[in-house]
């Protein structure tokens, strides 16, 4: 027994030197790269039977109290490292121990193998018991699992034969319940570390790759770092490859920068850039490039930091040249018209508040509003309007900016600002402007301007002088108003008849028989006149209709007829617009409706159809009928007759269509009436 006590004490040393091969084992793993799990099976094989001889290693140099009894560290890394490298690993480096230990045999076999199974047991399962505890500290969590496993593992040396098994648990107390939970605490660290450092390296790695990936996928972006010295730390590839083409050199780390910038002022400016950004500056500028025109880059200046010290600076440089021209023009669309290209009404504001400041006096303002825009519109299309509007802008433009400028400041409203400019020379250059615009046509319209002016001789006039201008302006319209819109019925018809040589022989024709229909009803002089008016204006609505359509010899097509059954609505709203007019504007748009409700344009029935209008049908038709047409056949006086009565009720008036037979029907109506009118 004396024997027995003596040598559990000597092998205390054999203890240590068991812990010195265990950390030295543990510090050569911390300083290789291996992760301690991997999730395919043939490296976890492979570090299973690593393990298994590292353990076996230990295992060969153990303290032995007696034979049979054998000690060791293999409790430690069996648990570590089914702890850390997980089943496979577990299961195949525990082979290996339990096999050398049943050869080694004695009376601790059982306790021997128990120590294996219990230690992987618990490395396995840890993660499960560590999710109940929900330790803070590491430390603490390990130390608790290397001292569990060392519990059982020393409660299982009950399976030696009695008494020795308790003389053995009361003296390998202190290495199993003290000495080894520590140690196993401190190897559970190691390889955490380890696999920290490894899982850190990898995450950088990866970081490094996505970065670089970052870095060199936009193709169309500039990307380098410079040092305190201004040389290269790195760059991107586009970076790289831009630098090559625009100046034929080849960049390496370490290069200084500012030497690769041939241009004087580029370098100049980016120096300055730079200068800045080392200061600690942020900059983001948009600049057009001194060797290239309207092309424009972004660039941004973002100084390197470490510790709070500046020790580089990042330029990410990019074209914009495209939105820059997109902000360009929504810039211009902001100040200026999109239909003349003069200033509008924001630019108008600013230039004379500018003046103002200035002190430009004498200063006149002249205000003008083109005549007529609506009923150009209403004949011809919105073209013909645009086109109204930008010959008046030109001819403007060509009197006054010399002078000063002029702006579009509404649909039809200019104003033209003329700095020392007199209320004399002013009215002088409206003068001239005025007879060169009367030489200027748009579809065979002269061009009609109102103006209105006044000059401000001192800073206090200005706005009352602006207003006085717009007052002045409205009083000469309002005053000509009149005579400009008749002016321009006369001059569209006239335009109809030069486009449609027939119809004015049409329009004379349908006057006389209207007129003669009208006074065979009792119509009076007034109603009359009246009639004979309506009679010259009803196709006025034609001007707007293509020639090629309205000469066409062929029939129609449907889209052509359909054109051609607008002409109504459009003399309506041509005449709608003079005052002189409105009493037959509505013949005009009526007179296509049928008596039935199937006319057009607005199926108007029996007596909703205006009397004028009924009359100028039946007149209408009649001269279409007796006459050659491109399309139609010509008839005879007599089959004319016959239609318009075969007609009565449905597109005709009946009373109206008896009075024009009764009156009309023996013999050709222009034979009879006037010689003059016979086509």
């Amino acid at each position: 027994m004396i024997e027995f006590l003596e040598g559990i004490s000597n092998n205390y040393i054999e203890i240590l030197n068991n812990i010195i091969l265990l950390f030295g084992l543990g510090f050569l793993y911390a300083a290789s790269n291996v992760s301690p799990k991997s999730k395919k099976i043939v490296p976890s094989i492979l570090s299973g039977i690593i393990i298994g001889l590292f353990i076996l290693m230990i295992m060969i140099n153990p303290w032995s109290i007696q034979e049979g009894l054998i000690f060791d560290v293999r409790s430690v890394i069996l648990s570590v490292s089914a702890y850390f490298f997980g089943l496979i690993p577990a299961l195949v480096s525990m082979i290996l121990p339990i096999i050398y230990r049943m050869i080694i045999g004695g009376s601790g076999v059982y306790s021997g193998v128990f120590t294996i199974l219990i230690s992987v047991g618990i490395g396995l399962s840890w993660h499960h018991i560590r999710k109940v505890l929900q330790l803070k500290s590491i430390v603490i969590e390990f130390y608790l699992f290397g001292l569990l496993v060392h519990l059982l593992v020393w409660s299982g040396f009950v399976m030696i034969s009695y008494p020795n098994n308790f003389i053995l648990m009361r003296e390998t107390f202190v290495p199993f319940i003290v000495v080894f939970p520590v140690v196993s605490m401190l190897l559970l660290l190691v390889i955490k570390n380890q696999k920290d450092r490894i899982e850190i390296t990898k995450t950088l790695q990866e970081q490094e790759l996505l970065l670089k990936s970052i870095i060199d996928s936009p193709n169309s972006m500039e990307i380098f770092a410079l040092d305190l010295n201004l040389k290269y730390l790195a760059y991107n590839r586009f970076h790289q490859k831009s630098m090559n083409n625009y100046y034929g050199i080849a960049i390496n780390v370490g290069d200084d920068y500012l030497d690769k910038i041939l241009n004087s002022k580029m370098r100049e400016r980016i120096s300055d850039m730079l200068f800045h950004a080392l200061q600690g500056q942020t900059l983001v500028k948009t600049i057009e490039i001194e060797t290239s025109q309207n092309k424009f880059y972004e660039e941004r200046y973002t100084p390197i930091l470490k510790q709070n010290q500046v020790i580089g600076v990042t330029v990410i440089s990019y074209e914009v040249t495209e939105r820059k021209n997109y902000e360009n023009s929504i810039l211009y669309l902001s100040y200026y018209d999109h239909l003349t290209g003069l200033g509008n009404r924001r630019l108008y504001q600013e230039k004379l508040a500018q003046l103002e400041i200035n002190k430009d006096f004498p200063l006149s303002i002249v205000m003008a509003d083109i005549n007529g825009l609506k009923l150009m519109n209403d004949a011809f299309s919105h073209d013909a309007g645009d086109e109204l509007l930008v010959k008046a802008s030109q001819v403007m433009t060509k009197h006054f900016n010399t002078y000063g400028e002029v702006y579009r400041i509404g649909g039809d409203e200019f104003v033209i600002l003329l700095p020392n400019s007199s209320d004399q020379f002013t009215n002088q250059l409206i003068n001239e402007l005025n007879s060169d615009l009367s030489q200027t046509a748009v579809k065979g319209v002269s061009i009609s301007v109102s103006f209105g002016y006044s000059t401000a001789y001192h800073l206090d006039e200005v706005k009352q002088v602006a207003r006085k201008a717009e007052e002045n302006m409205y009083a000469h319209k309002i005053a000509s108003i009149s005579s400009n819109r008749n002016l321009l019925i006369k001059t569209l018809q006239k335009t109809l008849y030069e486009k449609n040589p027939r119809e004015e022989a049409h329009c004379k024709r349908v006057s006389v028989v209207s007129k003669a229909l009208g006074l065979a009803i009792g119509l009076d002089s007034e109603q009359l006149g009246l009639l004979e008016v309506i009679s010259f204006l009803h196709d006025i609505g034609k001007i707007a209709i293509d020639e090629e359509v309205l000469n066409k010899k062929d029939q129609l097509s449907t889209q052509e007829w359909e054109k051609v059954k607008k002409h109504p609505e459009i003399g309506y709203r041509i005449l709608s617009t003079v005052p002189e007019y409105f009493e037959v504007a509505s013949d005009i748009l009526s007179h296509h409706e049928r008596y039935d409700g199937n006319g057009y344009p607005r199926g108007l029935k029996g007596e909703q159809i205006p009397l004028r209008a009924r009359i100028l049908s039946i007149a209408d038709a009649y001269d279409a009928m007796v006459n050659k047409r491109p399309y139609n056949e010509q008839k005879t006086h007599e089959a004319a007759m016959i239609e318009i009565k075969e007609n009565r009720g449905t597109q005709f008036d009946p009373s109206l269509v008896d009075v024009f037979i009764k009156h009309f029907g023996s013999e050709p109506f222009f034979q009879k009436k006037n010689e003059t009118y016979k086509k």
